[in-house]
């Protein structure tokens, strides 16, 4: 396979690209509005869960921002793009890892399973998965890009999820 078919395949999904870019990056903004309406309550020790939720949710904000735009890049290299989203699912996993086991993120609050598994290891699968989608391009497999349509679904859900909870905060008050 050569980097023409990648750079057609990738043009078909310039439109879908470009839709979950805007989401992306409106949906960043609402986040920052949920800040500023909680900033206050934020800094409250027993409030720290959701700074570490907004933390999270902006990350994979940015996740999903990042591999939009990779998508639109014009006339790719077949080799560039697939490393590319390895990377970016490397990048993603370690900081996941990272937190997961940062002793201020760990033991802030008592977790369900369910929340844990929402938490890290649904990210953590996530990141997994861009790597997988990242390999499979990278042999040619060219239909394996509909593999990022549920990475960033599942991104996207778990960011907006965040989001809400810290809106939320505002009524508990």
């Amino acid at each position: 396979m050569d980097s023409a078919l990648l750079a057609k395949v990738l043009s078909d999904w310039q439109p879908f690209s470009s839709a979950v870019a805007a989401a992306s990056a409106t949906l960043t903004g609402l986040l920052f509005v949920s800040l500023s309406i909680n900033r206050d309550k934020l800094k409250e020790a027993e409030n720290r869960v959701f700074l570490r939720l907004a933390k999270r949710s902006f990350g994979d904000y940015l996740f999903v921002l990042a591999v939009s735009l990779l998508m639109l890049v014009p006339k790719q290299d077949r080799s560039i793009f697939p490393v590319v989203l390895a990377l970016l699912g490397i990048g993603r996993m370690m900081r996941t890892v990272r937190e997961w086991r940062h002793p201020d993120y760990r033991h802030v609050t008592e977790r369900t399973k369910r929340e844990t598994v929402a938490e890290y290891a649904a990210p953590a699968i996530s990141c997994l998965g861009m790597c997988v989608v990242g390999g499979y391009i990278y042999f040619g497999r060219y239909a394996a890009i509909y593999g990022i349509v549920f990475i960033l679904l599942e991104l996207i859900t778990t960011a907006s999820r965040n989001s809400w909870r810290l809106l939320l905060l505002e009524k508990k008050a």
